[in-house]
């Protein structure tokens, strides 16, 4: 269901897997909570299914969009519940699903340790991708010709000329 679409549903007949565990600034659930998402607005016959672990430095953010939907009235399911709570990150048969799904012709890893990348990337290989890469940060990845080729970094960062003063 497109996010645009969701008021042509009963909401006992919807699940919204949404963004802003952590209550990131413009994550979904985070505006859901201060009444300003233009996807959906919580109710207080809405229940959260809260299945993330707070990660250590967002408590208090956290804990004050869980207040804010509280409010609102809505119920919140959390806590230590081997039913509820599953890896932010997907697990390796299912990383592997998804490549054998998608059969993507280049493939690049991102965002994780390098070993953990360098995994990745082998087991890209193994369902029969056959241009790979991984990059460590800092590094740029050219693309040409549908050749993957790594380029240099020169040391410096673009920042956009908005972000100079």
């Amino acid at each position: 269901v497109k996010a645009e679409d969701i008021d042509a549903y009963a909401p006992k007949d919807l699940l919204i897997v949404t963004t802003g565990s952590q209550a990131e600034p413009r994550a979904a659930l985070n505006l859901a909570s201060y009444g300003s998402s233009h996807a959906f607005k919580l109710t207080k016959e809405d229940i959260i299914l809260y299945s993330a672990k707070v990660i250590p430095g967002n408590e208090s953010r956290v804990m004050e969009m869980m207040n804010r939907i509280s409010e609102i009235g809505s119920t919140i399911v959390m806590g230590n519940n081997k039913f509820l709570h599953t890896s932010g990150h997907a697990y390796r048969g299912e990383l592997e699903e998804v490549l054998r799904i998608v059969k993507p012709q280049h493939f690049l890893p991102v965002h994780g340790e390098y070993l953990f990348l360098k995994e990745h990337e082998s087991l890209g290989k193994s369902t029969g991708i056959h241009h790979t890469a991984v990059i460590k940060n800092g590094e740029m990845l050219g693309v040409s010709h549908l050749r993957n080729r790594k380029v240099l970094s020169n040391g410096f960062i673009s920042l956009g000329k908005e972000n100079l003063q």
